[in-house]
């Protein structure tokens, strides 16, 4: 009876379990179980090395920037880049809203790269070139304040605050030509309803609200009466 078919190696049980296991060893032949783990183990360190590979391209990556910057704050820009960048980024902000000469200033002063410019010629061009208007700017701030339902008060003291002085104020609250106690008698409404205050201590709130917003004891009197 024969124990085993016909095979690469020939008949018989004994020699044949001999001749494979010398060829499993002269070839290296690895089994099921230890090729599984030796491509868990490749593809770990695949994995690993790749990891690697990243870590060391982020960390070259910062350096370089790193080294970028440097250079950049080492050499500056000269005196005209920064002018150029102060004018544009005025113009920029003028082209968002309306802006004092005051207010424009502050704000360029805060910039870095405005350290060595003169802020002041700049300014001056800009008023040239009409690009910054006080008187402008005034009557956009009235217009848009007092849209906001603040007083005469309130909003003479935002223009000083931005360097604008009271001959313009005045000038440009009279072209206004906004009727100041009609304002004052809609924010009240609006904030406590029509009816007007029926004791001393809701009148005083009253008051004290449309101070608040800025109006003028006159006009306040005459709204809650």
């Amino acid at each position: 009876m024969r124990l085993y078919s016909r095979g690469p190696f020939g008949e018989g049980s004994m020699s044949k379990v001999i001749k494979l296991s010398e060829y499993i060893i002269e070839n290296k032949v690895s089994t099921p179980k230890e090729t599984a783990a030796s491509n868990k183990n490749k593809n770990k360190n695949k994995n690993k090395n790749i990891i690697q590979d990243e870590n060391r391209n982020k960390q070259q990556n910062y350096t370089f920037e790193k080294k970028q910057k440097k250079k950049s704050r080492k050499l500056g820009f000269s005196k005209r880049d920064n002018y150029s960048r102060c004018k544009n980024s005025a113009i920029y902000s003028l082209a968002m809203r309306e802006h004092s000469r005051l207010e424009l200033k502050n704000k360029l002063t805060k910039k870095d790269y405005a350290e060595n410019v003169d802020l002041d010629k700049l300014l001056d061009e800009l008023e040239e070139n009409n690009y910054l208007n006080e008187e402008r700017f005034v009557e956009s701030f009235i217009r848009y304040r007092s849209g906001r339902g603040q007083g005469i008060n309130k909003i003479s003291n935002e223009l000083k605050q931005r360097g604008i002085n009271n001959v313009q104020i005045n000038i440009a609250l009279q072209e206004a030509e906004i009727d100041w106690l009609q304002l004052a008698k809609e924010q009240r409404e609006k904030k406590f309803g029509l009816q007007k205050p029926g004791d001393f201590k809701e009148k005083a709130r009253q008051i004290r609200f449309l101070s608040g917003r800025g109006f003028d004891f006159d006009v306040i009197r005459a709204s809650v009466d």
